[in-house]
């Protein structure tokens, strides 16, 4: 079997799949989803649905 190791983007993804699953606003995903298209760091992420959604 060979081994998987994980890169800088599981991790990244990793570490806001939580916080992601926490946002019920359709709206608010679909600006997720095309963001994950064009951030850079998680930082970018966290802004697009932190500002609508914060908990």
């Amino acid at each position: 079997m060979e081994k998987v190791e994980a890169n800088s983007e599981d991790c990244f993804l990793e570490s806001v799949i939580p916080e992601i699953r926490a946002v019920k606003d359709i709206e608010v995903l679909s600006r997720i989803i095309d963001g994950l298209k064009t951030v850079q760091t998680l930082e970018e992420l966290r802004q697009i649905y932190q500002r609508d959604n914060l908990t």
